[in-house]
Parts: C-alpha cells; sequence; structure tokens
C-alpha cells in the first residue's frame, strides 16, 4: 500500500495454528457434550409419556405398556425413547392412534386414541434445542471458539 507522507501503515498478521487445533478437538468433544444434553431430554420425554400413559389408562393396565417406555443409547449424540409391549406388540401404536371401528362379527366398538408418545416428544422439542444450543456454546467456548 503506497504511503502518502507523515500516513500510517498497519500489517496485521494472525497464526492460525492454536484455532486450527481447537477446531479439530471440537467434533470430538462435541460429541460428549450434546450426548449427555440429549440424554436429559430424552429421560423428560420417557418420564412424561410415564405419566400421560398412566393418567389415560388410570388403572385399566396391566402396567407392561407403562413399564416397556424405555431410554436407550443411539449413537454418539443420541438416545431412543420406544414404547414396547412383548405381549401385545400393536398395543402401544393403538393407544396412541385409537382403532377403527370393526366390522360385524369380528369383536365390537373402537378404542379411542389416548396420545402419550408424540404429545411428550412435541413438548421437548424447544427446551432440547436449547440444551444442544448450550452444550454446543460451551465447548466452542471451553476452546476458545466462542463468540461471547
Amino acid at each position: 500500500m503506497p504511503r502518502a507522507s507523515g500516513g500510517f501503515q498497519l500489517t496485521v498478521t494472525f497464526d492460525a495454528s492454536a484455532c486450527k487445533e481447537a477446531l479439530a478437538r471440537y467434533a470430538d468433544e462435541l460429541a460428549p457434550a450434546i450426548k449427555a444434553a440429549a440424554r436429559i431430554s430424552a429421560d423428560r420425554v420417557a418420564a412424561g409419556q410415564r405419566a400421560r400413559l398412566s393418567r389415560q389408562l388410570s388403572g385399566t393396565s396391566s402396567g407392561t405398556t407403562l413399564a416397556n417406555i424405555k431410554v436407550t443409547s443411539s449413537g454418539p449424540t443420541g438416545w431412543r425413547v420406544s414404547s414396547t409391549n412383548p405381549r401385545m406388540p400393536m398395543l402401544p401404536r393403538w393407544i396412541e392412534k385409537g382403532t377403527k371401528e370393526r366390522t360385524k362379527g369380528h369383536g365390537r366398538g373402537r378404542m379411542p386414541a389416548k396420545p402419550y408418545f408424540w404429545a411428550e416428544v412435541d413438548l421437548e422439542k424447544g427446551p432440547h434445542r436449547r440444551r444442544i444450543e448450550e452444550a454446543t456454546e460451551q465447548t466452542a467456548q471451553r476452546l476458545g471458539l466462542g463468540m461471547r
């Protein structure tokens, strides 16, 4: 850059090695933080599902479906919430969605839907997003990559 007489000149350099090193560690350190945040979300979803299902069935159940709402690990950053019933594999779906009216000679009535699974998932979406954002920001801060 040409200099006028009496002018100023500034040269800025940046050693990116520390930044590159922190970025290389970021993914490795982020995965366990995301996994921990996701575990909180999965546990809250499962607890909410159990409570909702218990209220909706109010003593009309053997408790098998309720007892089989489980949280299991799913990959390096996630958890799976499942609802099963070993004796009647379709029962959780029938409870959630209800059943259609049966035709003559094949039983009577229909079972109304008693949503418990996806309703709790929907309620946890916002808090889960905030936990993931927080875990991401805290990991970045710890590695010196944060903006705050």
